[in-house]
Parts: C-alpha cells; structure tokens; sequence
C-alpha cells in the first residue's frame, strides 16, 4: 500500500521530517499519480517517495487526473481540485470493491 500525507510534515528534535498519520491507498491505484509525477523530472522513485510520506491528498488529487500541481505555482483551481478529488475517490471505490470481491 502506498502512503497519502494527512496534514503537513514537522521536523522532530532529531531534524527528521515526520507526518501525521494519514491513511493508503493500493500500489497499483498510486502508479498513475506517479506517472504525472515521474513526468516532471522530480527524480525520485515511487519506493524513496513512500519512504518519504507519500502524496498528500491535494497532491494525489491533481497529479491522478494529470496535472502537475508543483507547477501550479500556488494559484490552486479549487473547482478543478474538488472534480480531481471526486475522479480519485470513485475509482478509488472501484478499485476496493473489486478487490473485496475477491479476496472473500
């Protein structure tokens, strides 16, 4: 399972970044947020990304649908973001039912 960031990351009294427990998603669901990802040049595999927290829920909201939200340079499309986040959960829903068909 893929890690998605719930809230923003802090830095411990060791300087390590730390993040709020968040939740995940199927490894295979997150492959397609990582291709819009991967396609920006961030140089970072999906493992070291995982490693490192993972998406925020924004982040996989518009990077699912295909848009790179590191280019956005702050200016967020809230009604844009709110239709990303509806296509992620649907096929989210999806993609669990299919899999708790078969796992029984």
């Amino acid at each position: 399972m893929f890690p998605i960031q719930q809230g923003n990351g802090y830095r411990d009294a060791e300087g390590k970044m730390r993040y709020p427990k968040g939740f995940r998603v199927p490894w295979e669901f997150a492959e397609k947020a990582f291709k819009t990802y991967d396609a920006g040049n961030y140089h970072q595999d999906m493992e070291t990304l995982a490693k490192r927290g993972g998406f925020d829920l924004l982040e996989l909201s518009f990077l699912y649908c295909g848009i790179d939200p590191f280019r956005l340079h702050g200016q967020i499309d809230y009604e844009r973001a709110f239709a990303c986040s509806q296509v992620v959960i649907a096929d989210l829903l999806e993609v669990l039912r299919y899999e708790l068909r078969y796992e029984q």
